[in-house]
């Protein structure tokens, strides 16, 4: 068993769906900084947040409400996830490519997890 796989076996089934989610949401702002050409300073500027905040989000190391991803959502006029109940681990559903293969399940054995919204054309 190599490192990887012994920490994932190692791992709650909650924390790796919530570093799942914190990596799909920093990815996702991340995509929205380059759409909307704008830098971290002017994002946290018309979202009403920190620049610590949108660092840590970005950074993966933070876990911000459903008001603040809303507030981002409304101010900047862009959707951030789509919530899905799909099984991951059935071999007759198919992953948007953008989702990790190995998406741990919660204990009553169902996974509902955001899906990162495809790159946007401006």
């Amino acid at each position: 068993m190599n490192i990887l796989e012994k920490l994932r076996s190692e791992t709650d089934p909650e924390d790796g769906l919530l570093w799942t989610w914190q990596f799909q949401l920093a990815v996702r702002i991340a995509q929205i900084l380059e759409e909307k050409n704008i830098t971290q300073k002017e994002f946290a500027e018309r979202t009403g947040l920190t620049d610590a905040q949108v660092s840590a989000m970005l950074h993966s190391s933070s876990n911000p409400t459903l008001s603040t991803l809303a507030k981002i959502a409304s101010r900047m006029s862009t959707e951030l996830l789509v919530w899905t109940d799909i099984d991951v681990h059935s071999e007759e559903t198919q992953v948007d490519a953008q989702l990790p293969n190995d998406v741990p399940k919660t204990k009553n054995g169902s996974s509902r997890i955001p899906k990162i919204l495809p790159k946007k054309k401006l």
